[in-house]
């Protein structure tokens, strides 16, 4: 009959510590039933070996053809005692099974490397032309809408009714299931590449599985009344009143009318990039929608604006538009500005912040007639990226181009916005 054991509990556990060769000796000269406790059984060919440095870890003892084996499950408290257990039942069943729980738990390790959270990941780190941006908000739109339903499987398993699933959990929202569907095609071609994927399973059309919402165009007002109306709340904004607004986002949400370049570009202005002396604002590639720089000719009402944040700007940092959790070393969210627009101004449902551009588009072509400058001015203004790429690619000065045209339409509509 096989000696039952004791099984050990967490309290035991947590109190059982390393015993020296020497205390050992003391202790069996004062009791010969001492045992040396530094290999603690829980039966079933499981112990907890304690060690002198302090740690302890798991070890399972077993018989495989013949032979005495080892193999360890992995500290405590990282791998708790029913984990241990469970580890332990494993490798039993495989030993019943006639497989080797060592050769089993290599396998495993390596199939571990090929799920898809980690290939994912690979894919991202490894792709060129990635801003940091790109890549952080890829991995956090995966953790969230992929990696719940299909972060663990091994890519090889992975079928492609396991992506319906993923993109039909989506349907409610069709722009973000577009992405994540483009953002499963590329890992999945990657995959193909490198790891032999027998077939891609984002072999099919988004648009037979989900139907996408019309389009709605980003709210703009272009009525001149209501210009006016809103040009005199914004410029009544105060950044006194801290109670509930932060400097940076009042000034950013001030000077947007004026600019009418994508918020995003805006809000990760840095000061170095503001040449007050020859009266631009660069806006580099990499903070572009359309990777190519922008020069920004400054009309007098931003260089005012400009020298007031300075001097309103309680913390200093690289960034002209901080952090308003005053973190010096992080750029605005457009969040804060958003709010300061729809809901401190009352805008909601009437205008963003990308309605500007079209306040401006619209304005500007309505009033030829008065500034006398075409389409390819207004849209140069606009840094719509040149559509004729051999055309482009033989004009070497394209980011001055047209700049003291720009420069002049640009003053004309922020004096057309002040007369309002």
């Amino acid at each position: 009959m096989a000696k039952l054991v004791k099984q050990l509990t967490d309290t035991e556990i947590k109190k059982a510590k390393y015993t020296s060769k020497e205390d050992f000796e003391k202790l069996k000269k004062l009791n010969s039933n001492v045992l040396r406790k530094n290999k603690l059984s829980d039966g079933k060919g499981l112990f907890l070996i304690l060690k002198s440095n302090g740690t302890k870890f798991w070890q399972f003892d077993f018989s495989f053809g013949g032979k005495r084996r080892s193999m360890s499950f992995g500290s405590y408290p990282t791998v708790s005692l029913k984990e241990a257990r469970d580890k332990r039942e494993d490798a039993r069943n495989n030993i019943q099974n006639n497989i080797n729980p060592i050769n089993q738990k290599k396998e495993d390790k390596e199939n571990q490397k090929l799920i898809f959270e980690n290939i994912a990941e690979k894919w991202i780190n490894n792709t060129a032309n990635l801003s940091d941006e790109t890549r952080l908000n890829y991995k956090r739109s995966l953790d969230k809408n992929v990696n719940p339903l299909i972060g663990k499987l091994e890519v090889h398993n992975i079928k492609r009714k396991h992506i319906v699933n993923v993109l039909i959990s989506l349907q409610d929202r069709t722009t973000v299931a577009s992405r994540i569907y483009n953002l499963l095609q590329r890992i999945f071609s990657y995959s193909a590449i490198n790891y032999d994927l027998e077939y891609n399973p984002v072999d099919f059309n988004l648009n037979d599985l989900i139907t996408r919402k019309k389009i709605s165009h980003h709210k703009a007002i272009i009525n001149e009344d209501k210009i006016k109306e809103l040009i005199s709340d914004i410029k009544n904004l105060s950044v006194e009143n801290r109670d509930y607004l932060h400097y940076s986002g009042v000034y950013a949400l001030k000077m947007l009318p004026y600019m009418f370049v994508r918020i995003t570009s805006l809000l990760k202005s840095k000061w170095d990039d503001i040449d007050f002396e020859n009266e631009t604002w660069l806006f580099p590639a990499k903070n572009t929608k359309t990777k190519e720089d922008y020069l920004y000719p400054m009309p007098k009402q931003i260089i005012d604006l400009l020298m007031d944040l300075n001097e309103d700007t309680i913390i200093k940092s690289e960034y002209v538009f901080h952090s308003a959790q005053n973190n010096p070393m992080k750029y605005l969210s457009r969040a804060t500005v958003s709010n300061y627009l729809k809901q401190v101004l009352g805008y909601d449902g009437e205008m963003t912040l990308h309605g500007f551009r079209s306040t401006f588009s619209t304005t500007t072509n309505r009033k030829k007639g008065e500034h006398g400058y075409s389409e390819d001015i207004i849209e140069a203004c606009l840094s719509h990226s040149e559509r004729n790429r051999v055309k482009k690619a033989y004009d070497r000065e394209y980011i001055d181009k047209y700049i003291d045209e720009k420069r002049q339409l640009i003053q004309w509509y922020a004096d057309y916005l002040d007369k309002q």
